[in-house]
Protein backbone atom coordinates (compact mmCIF):
# COMPACT_ATOMS: atom_id res chain seq x y z
CA UNK A 1 0.00 0.00 0.00
CA UNK A 2 3.01 2.30 0.11
CA UNK A 3 3.20 5.09 -2.46
CA UNK A 4 5.36 4.28 -5.48
CA UNK A 5 8.21 6.51 -6.68
CA UNK A 6 9.09 6.11 -10.34
CA UNK A 7 10.04 8.19 -13.43
CA UNK A 8 13.82 8.05 -13.23
CA UNK A 9 16.04 10.22 -15.46
CA UNK A 10 19.39 9.45 -17.04
CA UNK A 11 22.55 11.25 -16.08
CA UNK A 12 24.56 9.00 -18.39
CA UNK A 13 24.77 8.29 -21.30
CA UNK A 14 21.88 10.49 -22.52
CA UNK A 15 21.60 13.25 -19.94
CA UNK A 16 18.01 14.22 -19.20
CA UNK A 17 16.43 11.33 -21.13
CA UNK A 18 14.02 8.91 -19.43
CA UNK A 19 15.56 5.74 -18.00
CA UNK A 20 15.54 2.81 -20.41
CA UNK A 21 14.35 0.41 -17.69
CA UNK A 22 11.56 0.90 -15.16
CA UNK A 23 12.35 1.34 -11.47
CA UNK A 24 9.88 1.47 -8.56
CA UNK A 25 10.60 2.58 -5.00
CA UNK A 26 8.46 2.17 -1.87
CA UNK A 27 9.16 3.50 1.63
CA UNK A 28 7.80 2.49 5.03
CA UNK A 29 8.99 2.97 8.59
CA UNK A 30 8.55 1.69 12.13
CA UNK A 31 9.69 3.21 15.39
CA UNK A 32 13.18 1.76 14.90
CA UNK A 33 13.76 1.32 11.17
CA UNK A 34 13.38 2.92 7.77
CA UNK A 35 12.46 0.40 5.05
CA UNK A 36 13.13 1.11 1.38
CA UNK A 37 12.13 -1.42 -1.30
CA UNK A 38 13.44 -0.93 -4.84
CA UNK A 39 12.21 -2.96 -7.80
CA UNK A 40 14.68 -2.74 -10.69
CA UNK A 41 12.87 -4.09 -13.74
CA UNK A 42 14.99 -5.34 -16.61
CA UNK A 43 13.81 -6.67 -19.97
CA UNK A 44 17.02 -8.69 -20.27
CA UNK A 45 17.52 -10.07 -16.74
CA UNK A 46 20.10 -12.58 -17.92
CA UNK A 47 22.41 -9.62 -18.69
CA UNK A 48 22.28 -8.12 -15.18
CA UNK A 49 25.84 -7.77 -13.91
CA UNK A 50 26.18 -9.28 -10.44
CA UNK A 51 29.81 -9.33 -9.32
CA UNK A 52 30.76 -10.67 -5.90
CA UNK A 53 33.31 -8.57 -4.03
CA UNK A 54 34.30 -7.33 -0.58
CA UNK A 55 32.11 -4.90 1.30
CA UNK A 56 32.70 -1.24 0.42
CA UNK A 57 34.33 -2.15 -2.88
CA UNK A 58 32.93 -0.87 -6.15
CA UNK A 59 32.99 -3.61 -8.82
CA UNK A 60 31.64 -2.77 -12.31
CA UNK A 61 28.18 -4.23 -11.75
CA UNK A 62 24.58 -3.10 -11.49
CA UNK A 63 23.79 -1.08 -8.35
CA UNK A 64 20.87 0.31 -6.38
CA UNK A 65 21.70 3.27 -4.16
CA UNK A 66 19.72 5.41 -1.72
CA UNK A 67 20.75 8.65 -0.03
CA UNK A 68 19.26 10.21 3.11
CA UNK A 69 19.82 13.80 4.22
CA UNK A 70 18.43 13.26 7.72
CA UNK A 71 19.57 16.66 9.00
CA UNK A 72 17.80 18.21 5.99
CA UNK A 73 20.60 20.74 5.72
CA UNK A 74 21.07 20.12 1.95
CA UNK A 75 24.78 19.49 2.54
CA UNK A 76 25.22 16.19 4.41
CA UNK A 77 23.84 12.75 3.62
CA UNK A 78 24.23 9.02 4.20
CA UNK A 79 24.49 6.64 1.24
CA UNK A 80 23.48 2.96 1.30
CA UNK A 81 24.14 0.85 -1.80
CA UNK A 82 23.93 -2.78 -2.89
CA UNK A 83 24.58 -4.77 -6.05
CA UNK A 84 22.71 -7.91 -7.23
CA UNK A 85 25.23 -10.16 -5.42
CA UNK A 86 24.50 -8.46 -2.09
CA UNK A 87 27.73 -6.44 -1.91
CA UNK A 88 27.10 -3.52 0.45
CA UNK A 89 28.58 -0.03 0.35
CA UNK A 90 27.98 2.87 2.73
CA UNK A 91 29.29 6.38 2.27
CA UNK A 92 28.90 9.69 4.11
CA UNK A 93 28.56 12.95 2.19
CA UNK A 94 29.56 16.43 3.32
CA UNK A 95 29.75 19.90 1.76
CA UNK A 96 27.05 18.92 -0.74
CA UNK A 97 29.34 16.86 -2.99
CA UNK A 98 32.22 15.32 -1.01
CA UNK A 99 32.08 11.56 -0.39
CA UNK A 100 33.90 9.79 2.47
CA UNK A 101 34.03 6.04 1.94
CA UNK A 102 35.56 5.26 5.36
CA UNK A 103 32.15 5.58 7.07
CA UNK A 104 30.64 2.24 8.12
CA UNK A 105 27.15 1.73 9.51
CA UNK A 106 25.19 -1.26 10.80
CA UNK A 107 22.28 -1.97 8.44
CA UNK A 108 20.63 -4.79 6.52
CA UNK A 109 19.68 -5.34 2.89
CA UNK A 110 18.31 -8.30 0.97
CA UNK A 111 18.49 -8.82 -2.80
CA UNK A 112 16.80 -11.18 -5.24
CA UNK A 113 16.80 -11.78 -8.99
CA UNK A 114 13.94 -13.10 -11.09
CA UNK A 115 12.59 -13.11 -14.64
CA UNK A 116 11.58 -9.44 -14.38
CA UNK A 117 14.84 -8.01 -13.04
CA UNK A 118 16.09 -7.68 -9.50
CA UNK A 119 15.04 -6.20 -6.17
CA UNK A 120 16.64 -4.78 -3.05
CA UNK A 121 15.02 -4.26 0.35
CA UNK A 122 16.88 -1.99 2.77
CA UNK A 123 16.32 -1.94 6.53
CA UNK A 124 18.15 1.04 8.01
CA UNK A 125 18.13 1.56 11.79
CA UNK A 126 17.37 5.12 12.83
CA UNK A 127 20.25 4.70 15.30
CA UNK A 128 22.67 4.86 12.34
CA UNK A 129 21.40 8.26 11.21
CA UNK A 130 21.67 11.73 12.71
CA UNK A 131 18.62 13.96 12.94
CA UNK A 132 17.14 16.62 15.25
CA UNK A 133 14.64 15.68 17.91
CA UNK A 134 11.29 16.79 16.45
CA UNK A 135 7.76 15.47 16.46
CA UNK A 136 7.67 15.39 12.65
CA UNK A 137 10.73 14.91 10.42
CA UNK A 138 11.44 16.07 6.88
CA UNK A 139 14.52 14.55 5.28
CA UNK A 140 16.22 14.86 1.92
CA UNK A 141 15.93 11.69 -0.16
CA UNK A 142 17.39 10.36 -3.40
CA UNK A 143 17.54 7.03 -5.23
CA UNK A 144 19.95 6.01 -7.97
CA UNK A 145 20.52 2.96 -10.13
CA UNK A 146 23.38 1.74 -12.32
CA UNK A 147 22.73 -0.52 -15.31
CA UNK A 148 26.28 -1.64 -16.02
CA UNK A 149 25.95 -3.20 -19.48
CA UNK A 150 24.46 0.04 -20.83
CA UNK A 151 26.80 2.32 -18.90
CA UNK A 152 23.57 3.90 -17.67
CA UNK A 153 23.26 5.94 -14.46
CA UNK A 154 19.79 7.10 -13.47
CA UNK A 155 18.36 9.10 -10.58
CA UNK A 156 14.88 9.66 -9.22
CA UNK A 157 15.66 13.37 -8.88
CA UNK A 158 17.73 14.39 -11.88
CA UNK A 159 21.44 15.08 -11.28
CA UNK A 160 23.02 17.00 -14.20
CA UNK A 161 26.56 16.30 -15.26
CA UNK A 162 29.47 18.53 -14.37
CA UNK A 163 28.00 20.57 -11.50
CA UNK A 164 29.51 20.75 -7.97
CA UNK A 165 26.19 19.87 -6.34
CA UNK A 166 24.57 16.66 -5.21
CA UNK A 167 22.86 16.58 -1.79
CA UNK A 168 21.14 19.92 -2.42
CA UNK A 169 19.35 18.34 -5.41
CA UNK A 170 17.48 15.78 -3.29
CA UNK A 171 13.72 15.78 -2.96
CA UNK A 172 11.92 15.77 0.42
CA UNK A 173 10.79 12.75 2.36
CA UNK A 174 7.94 13.81 4.64
CA UNK A 175 5.58 12.10 7.08
CA UNK A 176 8.08 10.61 9.54
CA UNK A 177 6.46 11.20 12.91
CA UNK A 178 7.28 10.41 16.53
CA UNK A 179 10.68 8.93 15.78
CA UNK A 180 12.79 8.94 18.96
CA UNK A 181 16.16 10.61 18.59
CA UNK A 182 18.76 7.81 18.49
CA UNK A 183 21.07 7.21 21.41
CA UNK A 184 24.77 7.47 20.57
CA UNK A 185 25.82 4.28 22.38
CA UNK A 186 26.49 1.02 20.55
CA UNK A 187 27.59 -2.26 22.07
CA UNK A 188 29.58 -4.70 19.93
CA UNK A 189 30.26 -8.05 21.69
CA UNK A 190 33.32 -10.04 20.73
CA UNK A 191 35.43 -12.97 21.91
CA UNK A 192 39.13 -13.79 21.78
CA UNK A 193 41.02 -17.05 21.80
CA UNK A 194 44.65 -18.10 22.11
CA UNK A 195 46.50 -21.37 21.88
CA UNK A 196 50.08 -22.11 22.85
CA UNK A 197 51.79 -25.21 21.43
CA UNK A 198 55.18 -25.97 22.95
CA UNK A 199 57.34 -29.08 23.27
CA UNK A 200 57.36 -30.83 26.60
CA UNK A 201 60.29 -30.13 28.89
CA UNK A 202 61.39 -33.01 31.04
CA UNK A 203 61.01 -32.34 34.73
CA UNK A 204 58.91 -29.19 34.16
CA UNK A 205 55.28 -29.85 35.19
CA UNK A 206 54.23 -26.45 33.78
CA UNK A 207 55.37 -27.24 30.22
CA UNK A 208 54.26 -30.70 29.35
CA UNK A 209 51.44 -30.18 26.83
CA UNK A 210 49.60 -27.69 24.67
CA UNK A 211 47.78 -24.88 26.45
CA UNK A 212 44.55 -23.17 25.40
CA UNK A 213 43.01 -19.95 26.67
Amino acid sequence: KASVLTNFTQQNPQEGAPATEKTEVRILYSKDFLYVAVRAFDREPEKIKAILARRDSSPPSDWIKIWIDSYHDHRTAFEFAVNPSGVKRDVSWTDDSKAAEDWDAVWDVGVSLDEEGWSAEFRIPFSQLRFPEKRSQTWGFQVGRVIARKNEIIYWQHVPKGIPRFVSLFSDLKGLKKIPAPKRLQVLPYSMGRSSIQPSVGGNPFQNRSSYF
